[in-house]
């Protein structure tokens, strides 16, 4: 029986104990911080957003070159088994199209390469569908069909207080960004099955987590298992208290509370919480 292998960016936001535990190779994205290249994971968490908070600049992000996926693709290829690729959503960044550029260079190698159509844990949810599937022994195309339902099943809410950073982006115009400021309102987007979509808005920052419940409650089919996660950007003390009202509201029979990598995090911004789940896998 071959073994799948299983390679994702690090748009997934996967602890690293359970991509250690599910053998999942994690792509670092880009980013350009005042003239000089970094990758997620060459600065930890603290002393990136520290950075952040006091810095008059803003970093830029870029896809990642093809040739860090043809070095782990012919790595992992060499013992002949085939190769699963889950990346974040094509249109939030060119990293689908270098894989496929990869697999044009990495000949005679069976390489599968799949966008997500998502992002953090709602990218990271169909990795460890597909990588928990690979372990039981499941063959690619049972692989891809788990994987198509996940997609299905699965989405991200979010709220993103310091909106100077999505009008960077480009998630916000112009117009909504003065409405926003002058009335003090707090942006919530979803993310499913497309592109970054507006929700509403909050007044204070202590009506985020509540009204992230119950988004994300209307969302919900009856389907299990069902698996949540927090994900956060520098708020860890909002996203443990988001996490307890996750178990005592759902009993989720997963959760997991994970930050965004820089990369991810230089869009949403700096005190950013959002709420991702799947059922069914």
């Amino acid at each position: 029986m071959k073994k799948i292998h299983i390679v994702t960016d690090s748009m997934a936001h996967i602890p690293d104990v359970l991509c250690q535990e599910y053998n999942i190779n994690v792509i670092p994205l880009p980013y350009v911080w005042e003239g000089e290249t970094y990758f997620d994971f060459d600065i930890g968490p603290r002393e990136f957003y520290t950075k952040l908070r006091n810095s008059k600049t803003i970093p830029s992000t870029s896809g990642p070159p093809p040739k860090l996926f043809k070095e782990q693709f012919e790595s992992l290829g060499a013992d002949g088994n085939p190769i699963l690729v889950i990346t974040v959503a094509k249109f939030f960044s060119s990293t689908y199209k270098a894989a496929n550029l990869a697999k044009e260079m990495a000949t005679d190698l069976d390489v599968t390469i799949i966008s997500s159509d998502s992002n953090s844990m709602g990218l990271g949810f169909q990795v460890l569908a597909a990588a928990r599937a690979a372990r039981e022994g499941k063959d690619m195309n049972e692989v891809l069909n788990i994987l198509d339902h996940v997609k299905q099943t699965s989405g991200v809410i979010f709220a993103a207080p310091h909106i100077k950073y999505l009008l960077r982006g480009g998630r916000i115009n112009h117009i909504q960004y003065y409405f926003a400021s002058v009335l003090n309102l707090i942006p919530i987007m979803e993310i499913k099955n497309g592109p970054i979509k507006p929700v509403e808005r909050v007044r204070r920052s202590k009506n985020v987590n509540p009204r992230l419940l119950d988004l994300v409650a209307n969302r919900l089919e009856d389907e299990k298992p069902l698996r949540m996660a927090v994900v956060h950007v520098d708020a860890e003390a909002k996203a443990w208290e988001l996490a307890k009202a996750v178990r005592e509201r759902f009993s989720p029979d997963e959760l997991i509370t994970t930050e965004l990598t820089p990369v991810l995090g230089i869009h949403a911004g700096t005190d950013a919480v959002g709420l991702a789940y799947s059922t069914g896998f």
